[in-house]
Order: C-alpha cells, then sequence, then structure tokens
C-alpha cells in the first residue's frame, strides 16, 4: 500500500542510514585519536554524548517533519487509521533515536579498546547487529498495521504507546548511561546510578506491562533480554577491584553492603546485577505464560 511504501522509505533513512552515519562519525573520531581533546575540556561526559545524540535525532525529526505530511495523504484514501498512523509514527521515531545512541555506544565501546580498527570493526558489527534489528522492527511495524486495520480499530491503543515508552526510557537510558561511563574515570563508581535507575524504571515497566497484557509483558520481556545482552558488553571494562573513591562509598552495615553489592561498579558486580535481572524477568515471564495458558484453557 502507499502508506507502507512511505513508511518503508521513511523508516529506512532515518532508522538506519542516519545511526549508521553518526555511529561512523563517532568511530572515526576516536580512531583519529580526537577523543583525547575530552579529557581537557570543561564540558561533561554527559553534555558530550548528549549533544552527539541530538545532532542525530534532529536530522531524524528533519526527514519526520518532511516525510510525514506525505505518509497522512493516505488517511484521504482510506487506507490507515490516524491512531495507527500515530503509532507507526511514534514507534519508528523512537527505534530511530534508539539506533543513534546504540551507534554511539558502540563507538565509544569499541574505539577504547581497538585502535585503529574502531572505526572498521564499528561499521561492520554496529551495521549487522542493528540491520537485524531494523528488519525485526519493520517486520512489527507491518503486523501492527495488519492486526489494527481501520475497521478493526485498536482496542488498546494508549497501552501499547506505554509499552514503547517504556522500552524506549529503559534501553535508550541504559546506552545512554553505558555510553556516558565510558568517558567517566576509570575509578569512580559510575555504574551505581545506571544500574539503580534501571532496577526502578524495571519494576515500573514489569508492572506496567502486566496490567495491559500478555502480548506487552512478552514484548518487554524480549526488550528486557536485549538490554542486558548489549550491557554485558560494557562489563568486561570495569574494574576488577575496587579503587578508594568506590571504598569510600561502600555502606559500613553488613546489610547495606550486601543489598548494594550488585549496583556498585566491578565486574562481579555487574555479573551479579545483570543474573539477578535475568532471573527476575525469566521468573515474571513464565508466571505470565503460565497463567495466560490456564486462562485460555491450553
Amino acid at each position: 500500500s502507499v502508506a507502507t511504501f512511505f513508511f518503508f522509505f521513511l523508516y529506512f533513512i532515518a532508522g538506519l542510514l542516519v545511526p549508521i552515519k553518526i555511529g561512523k562519525k563517532t568511530s572515526s573520531e576516536i580512531g583519529d585519536a580526537t577523543n583525547e581533546l575530552l579529557y581537557t575540556t570543561t564540558m561533561s561526559s554527559k553534555s558530550i554524548v548528549t549533544g552527539k545524540f541530538l545532532c542525530g535525532s534532529v536530522i531524524i525529526l528533519m526527514l519526520y517533519s518532511a516525510l510525514v505530511p506525505f505518509l497522512s495523504l493516505t488517511l484521504f484514501m482510506g487506507g490507515v487509521d490516524l491512531r495507527i498512523l500515530f503509532l507507526l509514527v511514534i514507534y519508528s521515531f523512537l527505534l530511530s533515536n534508539l539506533g543513534v545512541i546504540w551507534q554511539i555506544y558502540l563507538a565509544m565501546w569499541i574505539g577504547s579498546s581497538a585502535g585503529e580498527t574502531s572505526s572498521t570493526v564499528n561499521t561492520v558489527m554496529g551495521s549487522v547487529f542493528h540491520l537485524g534489528c531494523w528488519i525485526g522492527s519493520v517486520t512489527f511495524a507491518n503486523s501492527l498495521m495488519t492486526d489494527y486495520s481501520y475497521r478493526s480499530g485498536t482496542a488498546n491503543f494508549w497501552g501499547i504507546v506505554a509499552v514503547f515508552i517504556l522500552a524506549y526510557i529503559f534501553t535508550g537510558g541504559m546506552l545512554f548511561g553505558s555510553t556516558v561511563s565510558r568517558l567517566e574515570p576509570e575509578t569512580s563508581n559510575r555504574m551505581y546510578n545506571i544500574r539503580f535507575i534501571a532496577s526502578i524504571v524495571w519494576i515500573i515497566g514489569t508492572v506496567v506491562t502486566i496490567c495491559i497484557g500478555f502480548d506487552a509483558l512478552a514484548g518487554w520481556t524480549v526488550c528486557v533480554f536485549l538490554v542486558l545482552m548489549i550491557l554485558s558488553l560494557n562489563i568486561y571494562s570495569e574494574p576488577d577491584y575496587y579503587s578508594q573513591r568506590i571504598i569510600s562509598e561502600i555502606p559500613d552495615s553488613m546489610y547495606n553492603r550486601f543489598c548494594k553489592f550488585p549496583f556498585f561498579t566491578g565486574v562481579v558486580n555487574g555479573l551479579v546485577w545483570i543474573a539477578l535481572m535475568v532471573t527476575l524477568t525469566a521468573a515474571v515471564a513464565l508466571g505470565g505464560t503460565v497463567l495466560f495458558l490456564k486462562h485460555n484453557d491450553f
């Protein structure tokens, strides 16, 4: 259909080409050793990564401003419902921005350890992984247009929008925080706030998706596992011993020390945190599957 063609054309440029270009530029800067200037600037690490991210986000926003009006013309042809058009635009825009922060994250992660080959490695690895996610997201978008047609409507429209936004906050926030941590001193407790906030967002997202339904819970579970798989790449860069700065932040109480252990920066700490997240997510997903099967008398 006309709507499918315009959506594919828009998402191909904004969701695939722009993020890869941003990631390649970032990787080239690191490969040319210009990233050493970052340690002499008065700008914070968060401001540096935010500037790179907003650069790609603004370009994507300009593309949407130019092409979405043409996509909306299909409304007059009766080919797509207004709500599903809004849903696809929000979905693809968020996924496109996730592609940008993913490419920046991968450039930072590889560039700090790969040296001169960082640009090539980033382009190959990042593009292949990104292409797989892009194909999967296009397939999902097409299924949305099929399942929620103009006649059937969207029975749980705002619930789906809430899941998209929560998934974006969780995935994008973790990638952004991990990217910023690459520019922080290795002796700092740089992952503490990231893991703590991610745990809170995980609790909120899990509760919301359980209230929405099994489909939302399944999508949220896939998102969580994908994020944990990506963040496992970042663990090796964490120190295997505590610095004096980290030791000074460890609570004196044995109970608080035990509870906060998974959140502190460190290889073992990171593995424990990911193991806990995987176990809890799998338990919730398994419980949701059992309840779904019983409800449908399988």
